[in-house]
């Protein structure tokens, strides 16, 4: 498993649109909307550097508290 680098967006991307398990809260897109949470994208691949899962997690600290909000979705596997 590893983090989501800039050259995997378009690889990602891909296996999103043509998995039956994503949504769009999974999508770089959201990441647009979502202006005030942190976006980290964690991928499982197989040995041939395919991805066959990804779990999208945001983040976002919540203000006064100290405290951290987390959310994720996942895809594959």
């Amino acid at each position: 498993m590893r983090l989501l680098e800039e050259k995997d967006k378009k690889l990602y991307k891909e296996f999103l649109e043509s998995h039956e398990r994503c949504n769009f809260q999974q999508s770089l897109e959201w990441g647009n909307v979502k202006t005030n949470w942190i976006k980290e994208v964690i991928l499982s691949e197989d040995d041939k550097g395919s991805i066959k899962g990804s779990l999208c997690v945001w983040i976002r600290k919540i203000p006064f508290f100290r405290k951290y909000n987390v959310f994720s979705k996942r895809t594959g596997m």
